[in-house]
């Protein structure tokens, strides 16, 4: 995972964007199955529907 950040990170940076960085302190997730992928899903479609009462929004 780190030589994809770094790497990725060197692209984008090449690219122009010399602002992006990546977030710190976050949860890494492998999917490995289709369980987990909807669990996944699920997630990303219900926190969106909270982002106008989020106060960090």
């Amino acid at each position: 995972m780190g030589a994809n950040k770094t790497t990725s990170s060197m692209k984008i940076h090449l690219s122009g964007n010399l602002v992006f960085h990546w977030q710190r302190s976050f949860h890494d997730h492998i999917i490995r199955n289709e369980e987990s992928y909807n669990h996944i899903t699920e997630y990303f479609v219900n926190n969106s529907l909270h982002w106008e009462a989020d106060s960090f929004h």
